[in-house]
């Protein structure tokens, strides 16, 4: 059951938060805005903390995150505001339908969240069976098989620089990293809630898991934040099928370094969320 407001620490901020949630009714057009986390008295929030939002759109939304933040900040600027720190998650109404049963991440929200907004047609069953054991062995088999899957691409990647083809060397080495953020994804969320493959989403999804992956994403000062996951992105398509493919011999040692660091945050912070999906277990 979710939430009243006397129940929520947030209550002192309700009035921002009120403010925050009919614009994002207006921009995104959702069925259900959740406030979880922190501000919802939850233990289970990000490293960053701030007001946390589930928003569920009836239909596959092409907004993004980033699209939703710069609306909110022409409306509502940050120095306005009591607290800076804003993290969505958008999901299709079916996943919370559908599969809170099977990821703790759906499961406590709905259970402990605060119900900021809810549209008139859209109904939940209140009762809910969490299904403790499936979620952990299948998030568990399945972060097991993307770790595996990226350690195959990084060597594919380290024999293709060492034998001189930097251009399938920076392929392999964006279908590694993809891999390690899926891991993470899964295992943080219990599914995939993405069908398009794009790595700087899946990332901004869960980058506030931990400090080890909220790190990364200032790579190595050089090459960070948009332009890291820019440039890695696009070594999904050019890499592939533009040859010649300039590509700095440095830039390329950059972005080996980046992916061993991805894949260590990504292995601790899995390895640190199932082992706590075990202790629930009982």
């Amino acid at each position: 059951m979710m939430k009243t407001i006397p129940n929520v620490p947030a209550c002192q901020n309700m009035e921002e938060i009120q403010r925050l949630t009919d614009l994002i009714t207006e921009f995104v057009h959702p069925e259900v805005i959740i406030l979880f986390g922190r501000y919802a008295g939850m233990s289970f929030h990000n490293i960053k903390g701030g007001y946390e939002m589930l928003i569920l759109t009836k239909n596959e939304t092409e907004l993004t995150t980033g699209e939703l933040h710069c609306y909110l900040d022409r409306h509502f600027p940050i120095e306005e505001r009591r607290e800076r720190h804003l993290s969505f998650h958008l999901l299709r109404l079916d996943f919370i339908v559908c599969r809170s049963s099977f990821s703790y991440f759906l499961y406590i929200i709905r259970k402990e969240g605060f119900l900021l907004y809810q549209h008139e047609s859209c109904r939940f069953k209140e009762h809910l069976h969490y299904r403790a054991v499936e979620v952990r062995e299948h998030v568990t088999a399945f972060a097991q098989q993307c770790l595996a899957l990226g350690d195959a691409f990084l060597l594919d990647a380290r024999h293709h620089w060492q034998y001189g083809v930097p251009r399938l060397s920076a392929f392999y080495l964006y279908q590694a990293n993809l891999q390690f953020v899926r891991a993470a994804l899964c295992v943080h969320y219990g599914f995939l809630p993405g069908k398009k493959e794009n790595i700087l989403a899946d990332y901004l999804a869960i980058r506030y898991c931990s400090e080890e992956i909220a790190a990364l994403w200032y790579g190595d000062g050089n090459l960070s934040q948009w332009h890291l996951f820019g440039r890695l992105q696009s070594f999904c398509y050019k890499a592939r099928f533009n040859c010649p493919f300039p590509l700095h011999p440095n830039t390329l040692s950059n972005f080996m370094s980046f992916t061993l660091r991805l894949r260590r945050a990504t292995e601790n912070f899995c390895t640190e969320r199932i082992r706590f999906l075990k202790e629930i277990e009982g």
